[in-house]
């Protein structure tokens, strides 16, 4: 019994250190963006990914009679960790990071009338420029699965799908170079719209996230 052990001992031990690190490199696009990953295979069944996304786009939305453009934070970082199941099949765990806050703009060009704030119609001369911060969590816990080993040797695709747990968005509107900017009503009015937006983010706080990417490891 005593050298049955300490054969299986052995044997485990010598395929542990017998497994050789790799590292890759990612280049990978969804709805994080665009961006790369730079990974190390630790092991057979796990690995380690830090990354680094852009988003080239800027989305629009409507909220009442007002057009918004989203500038979505760019850069945003991510640092996770790949438990591998069955052959190419993951579990991915980590956390991204967003130093900067999202940013709106209200596109009043196109208002040749008023435009309604909170319930309340204003002329674009009175409001002037309209801009908002969204702000949530600059850290964001991320739970996933996934295929592929980004940090496996040779050429090859990687797939993650997941969700980002951004927490609840809080907005905060302001108008400025308008005769009524800084007046108490519109004021009011600002903070009425700001509630409205945060329902129309609402789901941002569960981020859906999917990527697609190629690699190369070696």
């Amino acid at each position: 019994m005593r050298k049955l052990v300490l054969t299986a001992a052995c044997v485990a031990l010598c395929s542990s250190t017998a497994f050789a690190q790799t590292v890759g490199i990612g280049i990978k696009g969804g709805t994080l963006g665009v961006g790369g990953d730079l990974a190390v295979q630790l092991h057979e069944r796990v690995g380690v990914r830090a990354g680094i996304g852009i988003f080239p786009l800027t989305p629009k939305f409507n909220v009442s009679d007002i057009r918004w453009a989203i500038d979505l934070p760019s850069p945003q970082y991510s640092a996770m960790l790949d438990l591998f199941l069955l052959g190419p099949l993951r579990l991915t765990g980590g956390v991204m990071l967003s130093p900067d806050d999202i940013i709106v703009d209200a596109d009043l060009s196109g208002v040749t009338t008023t435009v309604d704030i909170g319930g309340t119609a204003y002329q674009v001369s009175d409001v002037g420029t309209l801009t908002g911060v969204i702000v949530n969590k600059d850290i964001a816990p991320y739970a996933g699965i996934g295929l592929g080993r980004v940090g496996g040797r040779g050429l090859g695709f990687f797939l993650d799908a997941g969700v980002a747990f951004q927490g609840a968005p809080t907005v905060t509107l302001s108008s400025s170079g308008g005769t009524l900017s800084g007046n108490a009503v519109l004021n009011t009015a600002l903070n009425t719209e700001s509630g409205q937006i945060e329902d129309a983010v609402d789901l941002i706080k569960y981020y859906p996230v999917l990527q697609l990417g190629i690699r190369y490891g070696f």
